[in-house]
């Protein structure tokens, strides 16, 4: 979790893909958050090995289905 007075305003938690990373690409987790059902949108500035997920103004039953979805990508 990121959180400074620069880059990273709110807590942010940051998911980094290394080299040693065998599942998929940042970039295809990326894509198939957004096509999901239902669509979760995560962003990707900074580093192009690493995806931010801000959770502002996300209730308990929103940050659960975050987390299901996560897993099923990541998994």
């Amino acid at each position: 979790i990121e959180h400074d007075q620069y880059s990273y305003l709110t807590p942010t938690v940051l998911l980094k893909f290394t080299h040693d990373w065998i599942g998929s690409s940042r970039d295809n987790v990326l894509a198939a958050m957004a096509k999901g059902t239902p669509p979760i949108f995560l962003q990707s500035f900074g580093n192009p090995e690493e995806l931010a997920i801000e959770f502002i103004n996300v209730s308990e039953e929103e940050l659960e289905v975050v987390i299901h979805r996560l897993r099923q990508e990541l998994l």
